[in-house]
């Protein structure tokens, strides 16, 4: 049992002292791994004893087992931030793998025929990625719009043209407003270039192309849940330098 659930367990039964002792060992677990029960009581202005009989009230025979759990404690937590490294570096290697498995040779020919692209996001996080793939095509010397919240719609109609080539980013694609808009950019003559993550959605089923990114969710922590969009930036980059290689390899500049 670990050491949080034993205090929160027998926390009814404690005095004064046994508050203060519990709130000093969570705060200062490092401490408590490293100093003997008589430097760690010295720390914290306590006896001995009364560190030994909180260690019994928690179901522990003394101070080394608390020692002890703590230990074991931070070793768990390594091995999560170990697997968690891992399974982050997976993801990336999903995008490269992704890209390389399917043939974009179409996109990339209506890319590069395309004398416009448009951008659009939904979401902060997406914008973000959005923002950065606008950078990131600007080289291709051609005029890029982009435009981002669902407010501004309405606009992004009006600009868009036959034969413009529009890249959605959308995290999982199923906003039902965001699918309406995608369907009105089709009837207007644009190819719709789907950026989703890899799951089955809405969005990616009525666009042209699909792009795929690989977002890691991180383990819940106590600031809340957290999930990687690096893969998206990833992925835009490597479908570029794709985009890059088919034109050198198929196109006479």
């Amino acid at each position: 049992m670990k050491l949080e659930k034993r205090i929160n367990r027998a926390y009814a039964t404690f005095n004064e002292i046994d508050c203060y002792i519990a709130k000093e060992i969570i705060n200062h677990k490092k401490q408590v791994e490293q100093y003997t029960i008589h430097q760690f009581a010295q720390m914290i202005h306590v006896s001995q004893s009364a560190l030994t009989r909180f260690a019994k009230k928690i179901g522990l025979q003394g101070y080394k087992e608390i020692k002890s759990l703590i230990r074991i404690e931070c070793m768990e937590k390594k091995d999560t931030h170990l697997h968690t490294h891992k399974e982050l570096r997976e993801t990336y290697h999903q995008v490269i793998s992704s890209l390389q498995k399917q043939s974009y040779s179409s996109l990339f020919d209506e890319l590069y025929k395309a004398k416009r692209i448009l951008i659009f996001a939904d979401g902060f996080a997406m914008s973000k990625v959005a923002s950065e793939c606008k950078r990131i095509f600007l080289p291709l010397h051609k005029k890029v719009f982009y435009i981002h919240g669902f407010d501004m719609m309405q606009s992004f109609l009006s600009l868009a043209q036959k034969e413009d080539i529009a890249f959605l980013f959308s995290f999982k694609g199923e906003n039902k407003e965001l699918i309406s808009f995608a369907t009105s950019l089709q009837m207007k003559g644009c190819s719709l270039v789907s950026i989703t993550q890899m799951k089955a959605n809405g969005l990616a089923q009525i666009s042209n192309y699909n792009l795929y990114a690989f977002p890691y969710e991180f383990p819940h922590t106590p600031q809340g849940q957290l999930q990687s969009c690096t893969s998206f930036y990833l992925l835009i980059e490597l479908f570029l330098i794709q985009y890059q290689f088919h034109c050198e390899h198929n196109f006479k500049r």
